[in-house]
């Protein structure tokens, strides 16, 4: 009998979910024994651990069929397991999904079968939500927040579950696989003869314009630097290729805006190969990214790194390591001046003044060995 299996906000094409599916396998198997996890319907290039899946959604199908097959294929695949542990990401905020509501139902029967690890709780514009929220993790065994204001949100909620304040997922893996540790070739950064520069855009998908309107920031800035002599290419790195809610248009108009101001630049396409984005992120000298774990790639690879703050979870993660205020700039500015001056301080960061990269991580490993999973007397996965 399968044991255990991991479910999420995965199938999207996204490079961050990607990383909250490998953290998740590899934790289970480094910090709690199981040896075959699985991941409920989808599996990110790149990797090679278990993917159960009765059903794989495709783009002939409309949205609302492939929901519907996705959701059986969830409560077929979940029967024979103990415990299903959604990881990662904005899960459980004001953004519904009737798939998992319907799915943590079916199973609503079985006591400790649902734990969540880390993840974001909210935010949450309406008290509805928030309530809706508190009664979907009810019956939850084990939660694991990503940040802290979730974690105070979750403890205000009244739950039975234990509780733990960790970091983002991704943040494990350099203590789990060389790939994400493996040291860079001395040549690499040393004697080149121009700078790598990395931008990933996101498709923000409740404010198209601002999405667009931070790539035409970013194209300026880097047109400015070239006038200072600053010999330098471009490396633009998409981080999601799904057909509609993906970077591609983003990454167009970057590379046509690029081409109208004559500035270097290619395009490392890896189509979702989460192994090569990760080293590709490793390589650059500076990096702004409009993705959360865009950023979280350079940080953990001490990489300077501009994050665009267009939501809380950005915020939290900026605040978490220590970002200094003058190399950040929210969303809802409008003047570009603050972006260039914001991406020249960033790039000039001292790393030290941030939370070192390895305290980070091994606040991450607390998703798992906080868990019930880690306790030698808990049957739960026995």
């Amino acid at each position: 009998m399968k044991k255990l299996a991991f479910s999420g906000y995965y199938g999207m094409q996204n490079y961050g979910d990607s990383l909250f599916q490998l953290a998740s396998v590899l934790g289970a198997r480094a910090y709690w024994g199981v040896d075959e996890p699985v991941i409920l319907n989808h599996k990110p290039q790149g990797v090679s651990f278990k993917s159960l899946s009765t059903f794989e959604p495709t783009l002939i199908l409309s949205e609302k069929y492939a929901s519907l097959l996705r959701l059986y294929a969830m409560i077929v695949d979940s029967r024979e397991m103990k415990t299903v542990v959604f990881s990662g990401g904005s899960l459980f905020g004001e953004s519904r999904s009737l798939v998992m509501e319907i799915f943590i139902k079916v199973f609503s029967h079985r006591r400790n079968f649902f734990s969540a690890i880390g993840v974001s709780i909210g935010p949450f514009k309406r008290l509805a939500d928030e309530r809706r929220v508190a009664r979907l993790l009810k019956g939850f065994d084990y939660i694991s927040t990503r940040d802290k204001v979730s974690f105070e949100r979750i403890s205000e909620m009244g739950l039975c579950a234990k509780l733990n304040s960790s970091a983002d997922l991704a943040g494990v893996l350099p203590l789990l696989s060389k790939e994400f540790t493996s040291p860079k070739p001395k040549s690499s950064k040393v004697n080149r003869e121009f700078l790598q520069i990395g931008f990933s855009p996101c498709n923000v998908s409740d404010d198209r314009e601002a999405s667009f309107r931070f790539c035409e920031v970013f194209c300026n800035w880097v047109s400015l630097l070239s006038s200072t002599n600053c010999h330098f290419r471009v490396i633009l790195i998409p981080l999601n290729y799904h057909y509609y809610y993906g970077d591609n248009k983003l990454i167009s108009f970057t590379e046509h805006k690029l081409q109208s101001l004559a500035l270097p630049y290619i395009i490392n396409n890896f189509n979702g190969d989460i192994i090569k984005t990760w080293q590709s992120i490793s390589y650059m000298d500076f990096y702004v990214s409009g993705r959360l774990h865009g950023a979280i790639t350079s940080y953990l690879n001490s990489v300077p790194f501009f994050l665009f703050e267009y939501h809380e979870k950005c915020s939290e993660f900026l605040d978490f390591i220590n970002m200094p205020p003058e190399s950040r700039v929210l969303k809802y500015i409008s003047k570009d001046l603050l972006y260039y001056e914001a991406f020249n301080r960033a790039r000039l960061v001292s790393l030290d003044s941030l939370l070192p990269a390895s305290r980070f991580s091994e606040i991450a490993s607390s998703n798992f060995l906080g868990s019930p999973f880690c306790d030698p007397w808990n049957a739960t996965l026995s």
